[in-house]
């Protein structure tokens, strides 16, 4: 059973940014994906957070190809 101050940690440190592979390795789980299922539920903070480095990722590449469009 997963201990409650270890799930809260990991939950904290994901929220924060923190790599999920990271983790996995860390607690020794055999695959991302068994880390992935015990951890890795949507928390409105954690939802924004990805939600915001696929916007910035994508308001990048629009800039960039702007940027090449006006060369």
């Amino acid at each position: 059973m997963v201990d409650a101050i270890e799930q809260r940690h990991v939950f904290l440190s994901l929220e924060a940014g923190a790599d999920l592979l990271y983790f996995s390795r860390r607690l020794g789980h055999g695959t991302i994906k068994t880390t992935a299922d015990i951890y890795l539920d949507v928390t409105p903070q954690y939802e924004s957070h990805e939600l915001e480095k696929i916007s910035n990722y994508l308001n990048s590449q629009s800039n960039t190809k702007n940027k090449q469009l006006l060369d």
